[in-house]
């Protein structure tokens, strides 16, 4: 496979890790707001079981398209900035280990779920639902450092690259913004605003698998 294959089959396989990803996070309905009663999020981790514990096994199956996107994004990147190849680095490291805290705290959820119907009361459960989707902040903050140092790198693009790439610095800004809301409920509720990040930032990856896919015989 030469190298321009090898880049538009990183953008296919980018896209299927967006969808993937997307499609994982609308599995299991959204969790009870952190001014619920303990006893609503056992319920939730009871009712919703075996949705759980598929989407934290299937978050962890997306490394496949990642371990293939991620290398051929940072080489795409790499070729446009000519010499200095840290806001590549930096791009394809946030994509990483975005994914990587992401994954750790769906299978800490799965594991919740696992444990529901057992051991697992309802103070317990509701405590440790609260730090898990607080914890989400960092994969959506990394994801967020993703679309910055990519987005950047594209600013000195011509055309609908560069508007993409002042794109991927307001979702950055966005998603560092969402790191500060922390109300028990509504809008600013930490579950809700993150998830307002995360899926700008897979929009944005989603562009930026087209712009592979679509790489020109130079890439």
């Amino acid at each position: 496979m030469n190298a321009l294959n090898s880049v538009r089959a990183g953008g296919i396989a980018g896209i299927a890790f967006v969808v993937g990803l997307v499609v994982v996070g609308f599995l299991a309905p959204p969790p009870p707001e952190a001014n619920d009663p303990a006893a609503k999020y056992l319920d939730y981790l009871l009712d919703n079981r075996s949705l759980l514990m598929v989407q934290a096994s299937l978050s962890i199956v997306l490394a496949a398209p990642l371990l293939l996107f991620a290398p051929s994004l940072w080489s795409t990147l790499a070729s446009k900035v000519q010499g200095n190849r840290t806001l590549a680095t930096a791009a394809a490291a946030g994509l990483l280990l975005g994914w990587a805290s992401g994954s750790l705290l769906a299978l800490l959820f799965g594991g919740l779920a696992y444990l529901s119907e057992t051991t697992l009361d309802a103070n317990s459960a509701r405590n440790l639902m609260v730090l898990v989707n607080v914890g989400y902040g960092s994969a959506v903050f990394f994801w967020g450092m993703a679309t910055l140092a990519s987005g950047l790198v594209l600013t000195s693009e011509t055309g609908w690259e560069r508007w993409l790439g002042w794109s991927g610095v307001l979702v950055a800004l966005i998603s560092t913004a969402v790191q500060f809301t922390w109300a028990d409920s509504g809008a600013f509720a930490p579950g809700f605003a993150l998830f307002v990040g995360y899926l700008l930032s897979m929009v944005y990856f989603l562009a930026l698998s087209v712009v592979l896919v679509r790489a020109p015989r130079t890439a």
